[in-house]
């Protein structure tokens, strides 16, 4: 049976230290252009290789045994920053992992010194909010397509996979949802397909297909849409039934809510294999949730079922079903791509609908034209091996995410130099002050040491834009190089790393298990 020990205060933290030590060191060795690969074993198939922070970050653990209670808890606590990161940036792992530990590491060799936690953290806070503020007056808008292409770039380490994501916003816009796909060869394309996006996600994670991208994913489904609650299992038995008998298991039920037992219904459907399919909360509500269910039946071509006229889902026929090229649900939006329904049609009815409704309705309708005349980018992503594949589709997606966040929110100087001229205008008068200056140095200096260059090369920076590009080890203008990171990234990486560094550095008692030792039968 497993035990439990604690530990507390100083020897607490330093336990939590070493187990983040073991994770800054393998993942900051990835970091730049020029750093190496990690090999990451996975006995008895090939090794995945990868340049990936948060890849290297999520592969690694540490098995407690008595002399090293603790430090897993370290290991987790800064890997859960770098993963934070890469789900709402898709970018900046790396540099939140040195961040952090630098910020942990400095405050508690402060704390053995002396130094009160709350006080150091609270400073820390506060020098943080002026480190944004200075951050939000660098930044620049993300002017050209070629900006969006160095962004994209740089992000996936990839000039190819920038250049493809340059050409689809350049074609469908800087607000283009955009997929990823298998592709059958070697390369990566692009093609631009019709295609509707909502925000409303699976009801449940066990309709989750692809658990690495935390997606469902149906192909050629069915669609059912019902404008009303779905209570009881006798309720949706019967049209489950009918789809499993038509050949082709696959259906998407867009519905005002579904009641636990009816879920759970569908749920043990999917996981027998009978039929793969997904629950999402039609969006709005009341007169709002009806004109969503009118454009999708427009979309997909498929009949509402509404109690209000005295339907029920219990007579649905396969036939009044809409249908969709593949259809994929993520936990927050859905993505309809190729709807065999008449939007034509529909979206004439809307444009109509315009020259006479009051201008408050005016964006509403505007809004929905947009979304049924909607294109997706789907980006097919070949590769020699699967290996190499799901590596490259990772990238991309990262490349994406960065892409987005760089569209919101601008675009900063690269190469970590935007740290390291916000670590430079920090005046140095609190405790606070003094740690987040220092960590938001070691960025800069632990890209030039992978890339082989002296950290002597800093003094040469002396104006905002100016940095050492990596490649070369020239003092370069990064914009005009194309060299730069979204403002956004930046400000994530500080804000996370200042909560992680926060609650290492307030922790008094840590409560860690011992390894079991029970006999293995």
């Amino acid at each position: 049976m497993k035990g439990k020990k604690a530990y507390f205060d100083n020897d607490a933290r330093k336990r939590l230290l070493k187990g983040a030590l073991l994770l800054y060191r393998a993942v900051s060795a990835t970091m730049g252009p020029n750093s190496g690969n990690a090999v990451l074993g996975n006995l008895p198939y090939a090794p995945q290789i990868t340049h990936d922070g948060v890849t290297v970050a999520k592969s690694l653990e540490i098995k407690p045994t008595e002399d090293n209670l603790g430090e897993a808890d370290g290991l987790e606590l800064l890997k859960e920053t770098s993963i934070r990161m890469d789900e709402i940036a898709g970018d900046g792992t790396t540099t939140v992992t040195v961040l952090a530990y630098h910020l942990l590491e400095s405050a508690c060799q402060m704390i053995e010194k002396g130094s009160n936690p709350m006080e150091l953290r609270r400073s820390l806070e506060k020098a943080a909010l002026v480190a944004i503020e200075n951050l939000a007056e660098m930044r620049k808008p993300l002017e050209t397509n070629e900006d969006i292409e160095a962004v994209a770039t740089i992000s996936a380490g990839d000039p190819e996979i920038g250049r493809v994501i340059a050409e689809i916003v350049e074609k469908v816009g800087r607000d283009a949802e955009i997929t990823i796909e298998e592709g059958k060869g070697m390369t990566i394309d692009s093609e631009i397909v019709n295609g509707y996006t909502f925000d409303s996600g699976y009801s449940s994670q066990y309709f989750i297909t692809d658990h690495s991208r935390q997606e469902a994913v149906l192909n050629n489904p069915y669609i059912l849409l019902i404008n009303r609650r779905v209570g009881f299992e006798r309720d949706i038995f019967p049209i489950l039934q009918k789809v499993a008998e038509s050949g082709h298991r696959e259906l998407l039920i867009i519905a005002d809510a579904v009641e636990s037992e009816a879920l759970a219904a569908i749920v043990l459907n999917k996981q027998k294999g009978v039929i793969n399919s997904v629950i999402v909360h039609a969006p709005g509500g009341g007169d709002g949730r009806k004109k969503f269910l009118e454009d999708m039946s427009s979309l997909t071509g498929g009949k509402i079922i509404d109690t209000d006229n005295g339907e029920e889902v219990t007579e649905v026929t396969v036939e009044e079903l809409g249908r969709a090229e593949k259809i994929i649900v993520t936990a927050k939006k859905t993505t309809i791509i190729g709807g065999k329904g008449d939007v034509e049609q529909r979206v004439k009815d809307l444009k109509d609908q315009m020259k006479t409704c009051p201008m408050k309705d005016m964006p509403h309708l505007e809004q929905r034209i947009a979304g049924l005349q909607g294109k997706v980018a789907i980006i097919t992503v070949g590769g020699s091996t699967q290996v190499e594949i799901e590596e490259r589709k990772y990238r991309v997606e990262d490349a994406v995410k960065a892409t987005k966040a760089a569209v919101k929110e601008g675009i900063v100087p690269g190469g970590e130099t935007a740290l390291l001229w916000l670590s430079r205008q920090i005046v140095r008068k609190t405790p606070g002050d003094v740690l987040l200056s220092h960590a938001m140095e070691q960025p800069f200096r632990v890209l030039m040491e992978n890339a082989g260059y002296s950290q002597e090369l800093e003094s040469q920076i002396q104006a905002v834009g100016d940095g050492i590009d990596a490649k070369t080890g020239k003092l370069v203008d990064l914009f005009k190089q194309g060299i730069i990171d979204p403002a956004f990234v930046t400000r994530e990486a500080i804000q996370n790393a200042v909560s992680v560094a926060g609650v290492g550095m307030t922790m008094n008692v840590l409560i860690a298990e011992e390894p079991d030792e029970s006999p293995q039968k």
